[in-house]
This record gives C-alpha cells, structure tokens and sequence, in this order.
C-alpha cells in the first residue's frame, strides 16, 4: 500500500473509484461527490491524497481550502484567523476495498502531511454516515 499527493495523472482513476462509490451507496445523500473541476483544483493545492493497492488507486481522501468560508461563522471566526482554515472534505474508498481502514489511515496520513498553516480543520458530515462521524473523532474533531 502506497499513500502519496495526487497528481492532475491521477485525476481519471480518482474519478473511477468515486463512480464506483456512487453505484454501491444505498443512501445516495450521504456522499457528496466531487466534480473533475474540484478534483483538479484540490490537486492542485495539494491537499488531495491517493491509496494506491498494486499499483491501483483504491480510494482518495481530500481536503478543501475555501474560497467563500461557509463554516467558520458559525464559531466566530475572527477573519485574521481565515488563511488558517481547511476543510477536511471527502474520502471515498472503491466498494472491493471497504472494511479495511483506508478512511482512518487516509485521515492520519493527510492531516499530518498537510502545511501547517492549517490550524482549524472543519468539516460536514451526513447525520446517517456512522463511519464517517467515527473518523472525524477518531482525529480529534469535535
């Protein structure tokens, strides 16, 4: 198992195993996807990670840096503070590769490798998504 940034390379197997999500979700609200455009600007930023299992992009887990900051009203955010906040956006894991801790170890990887100018991680998650809650304690969000 490899972990590393994506590269705009990456960008078509990323968008596989997030179709490959898609068609195996039952509750289709749950997973927020991302277009190609977010993809690319995201690898871009570099804040975009790849699991790669034999040399196979299995799952990505993302962050997003925001251009209109949607969370940080909502904890009185003094605006000197908005070039240190990210979100911690999406991870999706192809359904064959499911059960294996992938999200977890994506998250561990990802927030660590991240600039450390990012000192206020947010995030959303869907109320039904019991995984994904789990991971955000997991990392010590609250």
């Amino acid at each position: 198992m490899e972990i590393k940034f994506a590269n705009n390379t990456n960008i078509k197997a990323i968008l596989n195993v997030q179709k490959a999500a898609i068609k195996e979700i039952g509750n289709k609200d749950m997973l927020v996807t991302l277009s190609e455009e977010e993809i690319a600007q995201n690898v871009d930023d570099g804040v975009l990670c790849v699991c790669q299992i034999d040399e196979r992009i299995v799952a990505f887990r993302s962050m997003h840096i925001p251009v209109d900051d949607y969370l940080g009203k909502y904890i009185a955010l003094d605006p000197s503070y908005r070039d240190q906040l990210i979100y911690s956006d999406i991870t999706v894991v192809h359904p064959d590769y499911r059960g294996r801790g992938l999200q977890k170890i994506l998250g561990e990887w990802l927030f660590q490798a991240i600039d450390d100018k990012f000192k206020i991680i947010m995030a959303t998650v869907h109320p039904d998504n019991i995984a994904s809650i789990k991971d955000k304690f997991h990392h010590g969000m609250k």
